[in-house]
């Protein structure tokens, strides 16, 4: 009686984290970068869940149970995509010390210059 319990539980528990797997995955097609709306500092907008997703699918897959393509296909650039993460965490965290360290005297001539980049940035606040 107890096994059947449990198998009853795992098989809800895999139905319900198939479903949270498409969740996440329409999560991901939200803008790179999100602004805070009093600081307007930039940060990268990924989800933790979506990594938790991907240490589940994982295990999912060891324990041969099924798992959604979609989460295969994010499997598959795990690697790209948290070297990619750490490059934007680096380079935002750059460009903050970068405008945190010019002096106010001259933040009016460097005006044009930071509007460039943050034109660059502008496209990564976009919806994907």
């Amino acid at each position: 009686r107890m096994a059947a319990v449990l198998v009853e539980f795992e098989v809800l528990y895999h139905q319900g984290w198939t479903q949270a797997v498409e969740k996440a995955i329409t999560g991901l097609k939200s803008s790179l970068l999100v602004e805070h709306p009093g600081t307007k500092k930039l940060y990268v907008n990924m989800d933790p869940q979506v990594w938790e997703l991907l240490r589940e699918t994982r295990i999912m897959l060891l324990m041969d149970l099924e798992v959604p393509d979609a989460a295969k296909s994010l499997r598959v650039n795990l690697y790209t995509m948290k070297h990619n993460w750490t490059r934007l965490e680096t380079i935002l965290s750059d460009y903050d010390g970068l405008i945190e360290r010019i002096p106010k005297i001259f933040l009016r001539a460097m005006g044009p210059i930071i509007a460039r980049v943050d034109a660059a940035i502008k496209p990564g606040k976009s919806i994907m």
